[in-house]
């Protein structure tokens, strides 16, 4: 970026596991179609304590919001949460949840209880596999795919159970009459 002027600064912690170094770098008041927008960077090197294992990763925003060595740690927290809720819907549009614009149709209240039991799937969804004991199914060459579709074949099982119960309970208590011949 010829004439921008790159500022930088340097932050480091450490948690019980991995040493962390986040280098960041902006450029401030870069002139774009008659606006004013701030590039911003941050490199984050992490350390694994015990194995030395190194992972590195970058995170690059455009925005309008004032950058400065004051803010930059806060700004940068708030850029890649707000990345995490786009990915979020990302997830919900492209990877199996069906977010469309034509369910928006309807009733209001047939939008809220579907987005409402969307979120919940999504939510149960993220927890599962993050938990320990679904890591260890995926110890082999089990897939996550495959996974839910067993779990979901055992819903079924259950539903249908049910119905099977709910039948025998209605046939239980039909008057009847049996003759002998």
């Amino acid at each position: 970026m010829p004439g921008c002027a790159f500022r930088h600064q340097t932050h480091q912690y450490a948690t019980k596991t991995h040493q962390f170094t986040l280098q960041y770098k902006w450029v401030k008041d870069i002139d774009y179609q008659k606006r004013k927008l701030n590039w911003v960077e941050c490199i984050q090197k992490q350390v694994h304590i015990s194995t030395g294992k190194l992972t590195e990763t970058k995170f690059v925003y455009i925005t309008n919001v004032e950058v400065s060595a004051e803010n930059i740690i806060q700004f940068m927290e708030h850029a890649r949460s707000r990345w995490m809720i786009e990915d979020s819907f990302n997830t919900q549009k492209n990877r199996g949840y069906q977010l469309h614009h034509k369910f928006n149709r309807t009733n209001f209240t047939a939008i809220k209880n579907w987005h409402s039991l969307r979120l919940l799937a999504h939510l149960i969804n993220q927890l599962m596999e993050k938990s320990s004991l679904f890591q260890e199914l995926l110890a082999g060459k089990e897939t996550i795919k495959n996974l839910w579709e067993i779990f979901r074949a055992f819903f079924l099982m259950i539903e249908i159970q049910q119905e099977v119960i709910e039948q025998i309970c209605n046939i239980a208590n039909t008057r009847m009459q049996v003759r002998m011949e």
